[in-house]
């Protein structure tokens, strides 16, 4: 009897030791293939494994791996926040976790922390950084939005790593090719044009992404166009032609591949608007806007606004900023200083004068508030509001309020004092020349000058000013964008704006 007990229990045991032991197997499997297609296919559609994550949890899956897991499928669903909190407990656990770090990393330039981001980075890169392929890739991710040879070098060794398993890595294959076109875009550089032909034609060959990829190669054409065209030789405008017809022609490809995807709409637009054809553009865009989901519908009301200005659609100009208003409602430029320019050329001073003042108002404390505000009033033609706003705000704004880096207190005080008229534009140029990233600076200064110089009659001046701060490529969201809306209507129309040219300003101006 004791000898069967004995048995039956020795069974039992091994029967449940068994089960667990299956459990877990199968766990490892479901979450080893719901990572493999994360991170080796495609992170944005995570909805392909939400149903391994939730099998793997039920059947008691290692705790770290299911974190690492999970914080990926919230990456994929801009669930950044989420994400930081499951990365943040991996690392409680295993503070060296490289993979982690990169992901948190990324994750932190996700909702706009980059210092946190550089930080969490450094981490990563102090306790050995990247090894394998997963991990090259997650350093790119990182390193992507503000450093793209370092992010082009991660992808690279990515993609090596695994060639090197006899394998192939599209998911690092495309944003190589992104950062590609970040290098080309930021540094006005083609050195990089060759490599992000080969990587978008492997992909396109392979039938990876869709349509995408057609989009990010027609978007590599047109920043050839756009670098071979401001070389200004007669062999490079040639090629500038052959590079926006070749951007033109993957543009409407990638159209034909997906219909239902608006980006390669979008790149038609943007290489139409290079093209000076702006009716056709903003016909491009209203095809894209139809096409986009809310997000990227976004980003061509940013897009389409602009291009209805410099047509003349004032009314539609205006539409589109109050629908991209709802995009960015914390922008200044877009809740009253796009207004307030587009309000003048429709004859409603007064009510332009009023956005105009409003930034400031809005923001009593804050010296970027004031900046912008006198920068509208100037295009107005409102000089002496403009010099009465900077004055009257001097002695209460904050210098350190809403600093964006490589912004600093000091920066934004002598900034100021500039606007005011009591510093010179080398000055600050030299301080900018300095910085991490000195192009987001050079390009606030020359704009603010650029402003100054219109506002004063310097025409000429204004223009060279307004020129330098689109060729600092900021972003399309900060100085390149604004300077860019001012200079073409500079440069198409010799007698804008009207209020100047003929001397129709208001009380304030001088």
């Amino acid at each position: 009897l004791v000898t069967s007990l004995a048995l039956a229990g020795a069974i039992g045991i091994g029967l449940a030791s068994s089960v667990a032991a299956s459990k877990a197997a199968e766990a490892d499997r479901l979450l080893t293939s719901a990572y493999d297609k994360l991170v080796y296919a495609d992170y944005r559609a995570p909805q392909l494994v939400k149903d391994s994550i939730d099998q793997a949890e039920a059947l008691g899956a290692d705790p770290q791996q299911l974190y690492l897991v999970r914080a990926l499928y919230l990456l994929g669903v801009s669930d950044h926040r989420g994400s930081i909190a499951v990365l943040d407990g991996i690392l409680e656990n295993d503070p060296d976790h490289v993979a982690a770090l990169y992901l948190l990393a990324w994750a932190k330039w996700r909702i706009d922390d980059p210092a946190d981001s550089r930080a969490v980075f450094d981490r990563a890169e102090a306790v050995g950084g990247a090894v394998n392929a997963d991990e090259w890739f997650f350093r790119g991710l990182a390193a992507h939005r503000d450093r793209p040879s370092l992010a082009i070098d991660s992808y690279i060794r990515a993609n090596a790593v695994r060639a090197a398993e006899h394998q192939f890595f599209p998911q690092a294959a495309l944003p190589l090719a992104r950062a590609y076109n970040q290098r080309m875009y930021a540094f006005r550089t083609d050195d990089v044009l060759a490599d992000a032909e080969t990587t978008l034609l492997q992909l396109i060959n392979l039938e990876h992404y869709a349509a995408y990829p057609h989009y990010l190669l027609a978007i590599t054409y047109r920043l050839a166009g756009e670098i071979a065209q401001a070389r200004g030789t007669e062999n490079d405008a040639s090629a500038a032609d052959d590079y926006f017809r070749a951007a033109l022609e993957w543009a409407r490809q990638g159209q034909l591949v997906n219909p239902d995807d608006d980006r390669p709409i979008m790149a038609e637009a943007e290489c139409l608007e290079r093209l000076g054809l702006f009716a056709d553009a903003i016909e491009a865009r209203t095809r894209a806007i139809a096409a986009a989901g809310q997000s990227r519908r976004c980003e061509s009301y940013h897009y389409r606004w602009r291009l209805r200005y410099w047509a003349g659609d004032l009314e539609g100009a205006l539409s589109d900023i109050e629908e991209h208003r709802a995009c960015m409602p914390d922008s200044p430029f877009y809740a009253h200083v796009y207004p307030s320019w587009v309000l003048a050329e429709m004859g409603d001073r007064s009510h332009a004068i009023d956005e105009a003042k409003a930034v400031a108002t809005d923001s009593p404390d804050s010296a970027q508030a004031a900046l912008l505000s006198a920068a509208a009033l100037r295009v107005l033609g409102e000089t002496t509001h403009a010099q009465d706003t900077l004055a009257a705000h001097a002695v209460v704004v904050r210098f350190d309020a809403d600093l964006v880096p490589p912004q600093t207190e000091q920066w934004v005080r002598l900034f100021y004092e500039l606007a005011m008229g009591e510093r010179e534009l080398d000055e600050l140029l030299a301080i900018a020349d300095g910085a991490e990233q000195p192009r987001k600076l050079r390009a606030e200064a020359f704009f603010h000058a650029a402003i100054s110089a219109f506002a004063n009659g310097r025409r000429t001046e204004a223009i060279a000013l307004l020129n330098d701060a689109v060729q600092c490529y900021d972003s399309e969201v900060q100085y390149t964008y604004h300077a860019k809306v001012l200079l073409t209507k500079l440069q198409s129309n010799p007698d804008w704006p009207a209020w100047l040219s003929t001397g129709t300003v208001g009380s304030g101006s001088e």
